[in-house]
């Protein structure tokens, strides 16, 4: 199931956590899932380029997963931890929502470049909320931290592909 590409801004589904993360793809980028180094862990994401894993605020469960195009960045009030990330959609426009056993295809968000909020909490269910914000000078930030983060400066921007270990 995918989100119709020019009728709608957000989509909402339910997916279960795996491993702790969920990550975000470009379509075009291979392999798709990143290795995470101490700092990842400590900072709460992995990434590379078209490429993000960002960890979850538990390591099971079903959460409810929105992805939204916005103008700005407007984070929820209930957010336990929300990090931002440059990100590029290619010209193909189409995302991959994964936890490594379930994807989720998107194509709705237009190709440029972004930035990814990734916000998280557990009000009365587990939710996050992934919102593509057009920008060319993106700058990866925590912007809140909850207490599973341990941050370091500078962030690590880089990361392997996991199955290139």
């Amino acid at each position: 199931m995918s989100a119709a590409a020019d009728s709608v801004s957000s989509f909402v589904f339910d997916m279960g956590i795996a491993v702790g993360s969920l990550d975000v793809v470009d379509e075009t980028v291979s392999p798709g899932i990143n290795y995470w180094e101490d700092q990842h862990f400590e900072q709460g994401f992995s990434w590379s380029p078209g490429n993000v894993s960002f960890g979850t605020i538990t390591d099971a469960g079903i959460q409810r997963v929105e992805v939204r195009t916005a103008d700005e960045i407007e984070l929820k009030p209930t957010a336990k931890r929300a990090i931002v990330v440059p990100f590029s959609v290619s010209s193909s426009s189409r995302i991959i929502v994964t936890n490594i056993y379930a994807i989720q295809m998107i194509d709705f968000v237009p190709a440029g470049s972004y930035a990814l909020i990734f916000e998280t909490g557990d009000d009365d269910e587990l939710w996050c909320r992934l919102t593509f914000v057009r920008s060319e000078t993106a700058e990866p930030a925590v912007l809140i931290a909850d207490d599973e983060l341990s941050l370091t400066t500078p962030l690590l921007m880089e990361a392997e592909p996991l199955n290139g270990r």
